[in-house]
């Protein structure tokens, strides 16, 4: 009997593997202490969710995986999983859309509930925006080559429109650009002196990752807001944001694109807070009736 009030007691713990990167999982950790605020009043330290943040930077970029056909990813994201079992966790998410062209493999492979942001994502668009029929989705290449956001949309009964190529190169550019910290439209110090670093040579020679050694390149946010303008003028009524470094310029877009787009950074929040919640209420049920 005291075994089992102690195991009761234990408050769940959510798992995010972040990394992928480092300033995307920050923004999905922050908006779960958010929706902690929303959903059960938190005030004290002691009110919010207890999260393990696993920053596992060193994963394979999971484009150019895709894109060679390197499997090796996998089996690093299911090792981020382990470790998070090992620490308790009771649920698990990952900070990163194409992460999850694996989240069947990962998910199958172990006994923790994971939470899967690309189809919550459509879940929510269904569930709040009913009416819409036509949806664009911002995302890297890998994302939607390996069409995971096409068949989550397509089993719900949502059309998916997509960038033409010239302008998806550009949101694969952003994307490193955000990644190295780039916000707004001021170059960073530590990216400009990467234009002279001998030893990041290999940047150039990247189709996407070589803007971090352009000079004056556009700033990411001129490249999201012209992919969300192009995306509306297709006749799209909302703008899923499929890449977890995109929601970080949400702030500093234009009002009238924000009312446009949909973040799978906090959906997935959302949706970790919910089951965290829910976890606390069935365990309280089972110590009332002890």
């Amino acid at each position: 009997m005291n075994s089992v009030n102690a195991n009761m007691n234990d408050r769940p713990i959510i798992g995010l593997i972040g990394g992928s990167g480092p300033w995307a999982g920050l923004d999905v950790e922050n908006k779960i202490f958010k929706a902690s605020q929303r959903q059960s009043g938190a005030i004290l330290d002691q009110d919010y969710c207890e999260v393990i943040h696993y920053q596992c930077t060193q994963l394979s970029d999971r484009n150019d995986a895709y894109t060679d056909g390197n499997t090796g990813t996998r089996e690093q994201y299911a090792k981020c999983i382990n470790m998070l079992k090992l620490v308790n966790a009771s649920v698990i998410a990952i900070a990163c859309n194409s992460a999850h062209i694996y989240f069947k493999f990962l998910s199958e492979n172990t006994s923790v509930p994971m939470i899967n942001l690309i189809s919550e994502t459509v879940l929510a668009i269904k569930n709040y925006h009913p009416s819409v029929k036509k949806v664009g989705l911002i995302a890297t290449n890998a994302t939607i080559n390996s069409k995971v956001y096409y068949q989550a949309c397509t089993n719900v009964g949502l059309e998916v429109a997509y960038l033409p190529s010239e302008n998806q190169s550009k949101i694969m550019e952003a994307m490193y650009q955000l990644k190295a910290g780039w916000l707004n439209d001021g170059c960073m110090d530590h990216v400009i002196a990467l234009q002279h670093d001998k030893s990041r040579d290999e940047l150039k020679i990247h189709p996407y990752k070589s803007i971090l050694v352009t000079a004056k390149p556009r700033s990411p946010l001129e490249t999201l807001s012209e992919s969300i303008e192009q995306l509306i003028d297709d006749g799209c009524e909302k703008i899923i944001l499929g890449c977890t470094e995109f929601p970080l310029l949400i702030p500093q877009l234009d009002n009238r694109l924000k009312k446009y787009v949909v973040d799978p950074n906090e959906i997935v929040a959302e949706k970790l807070v919910a089951y965290h919640k829910k976890i606390l209420e069935q365990r309280q049920q089972i110590i009332n009736r002890i």
